[in-house]
Order: C-alpha cells, then sequence, then structure tokens
C-alpha cells in the first residue's frame, strides 16, 4: 500500500519512494512546446531502497548504491 507524507513545502510525497526532492520553483523558461523549471531544493527524503531503474537513452538501466554506508553522490549506472 503506498502512503503519502508531506516534506518542508507541505508538497505531498509518497513516503515508500526511494527519493524524493522538495523544491521551490527559482525560474520557469519556455522552451519550445516545454516549459523548463528551474527549483531550489529545499529538502530531501531518501529510503532504505537501493533497487531503482531509470529511463535513459531509450532504455531502461538499473541504479545501485555502490556503498551502503555513503549512499550519496556515489552512484553506479549499470545496464539492465
Amino acid at each position: 500500500m503506498l502512503t503519502a507524507a508531506t516534506l518542508a513545502t507541505g508538497a505531498p510525497v509518497l513516503a515508500d519512494c526511494s527519493v524524493a526532492f522538495d523544491c521551490r520553483i527559482a525560474d520557469m523558461v519556455n522552451v519550445g512546446t516545454h516549459d523548463v523549471l528551474f527549483c531550489r531544493v529545499v529538502a530531501v527524503q531518501r529510503s532504505g531502497c537501493t533497487d531503482n531503474l531509470i529511463n535513459f537513452g531509450r532504455a531502461y538501466h538499473t541504479v545501485g548504491v555502490t556503498s551502503p554506508a555513503g549512499a550519496g553522490a556515489e552512484t553506479a549506472l549499470r545496464r539492465s
């Protein structure tokens, strides 16, 4: 069952997600048919989940933490 919580701005976030960034919009630029948002991160929520999936280059890849103790910027991208 999915449960929801809130972070610093009061925006809803799924409590069981791998990571959630709570942001405030700093600027918005219209580029063709899209709006590009530039945001300032005000809060981050991480869970213990290390099994993640990302779509990049028209293919799915797994994203794993290289060291459970250093679950920060040190992530490895592996082809699945």
